[in-house]
């Protein structure tokens, strides 16, 4: 998901993930993916906040994260 700069900072993010988090677990997803740049601190948090495993790529341009649900 992106959240454009007029509307970031707003917890928009975090509670687009939740809902996510929540519709993947009751659809019987297993596990949940993002890719997102190390810059991009606040979804780090996000992601560091609700236990998914996170780690970067080797030219440390790109960041993975995952759940397992």
């Amino acid at each position: 998901m992106i959240i454009p700069d007029a509307w970031q900072r707003r917890g928009i993010g975090a509670a687009l993930t939740d809902v996510l988090l929540r519709i993947a677990k009751d659809w019987g997803i297993r596990e949940i993916s993002a890719v997102t740049l190390p810059e991009n601190d606040r979804m780090l948090a996000i992601f560091k906040a609700r236990k998914f495993k996170v780690a970067i790529n080797d030219t440390r341009d790109t960041v993975y994260a995952s759940k397992t649900l």
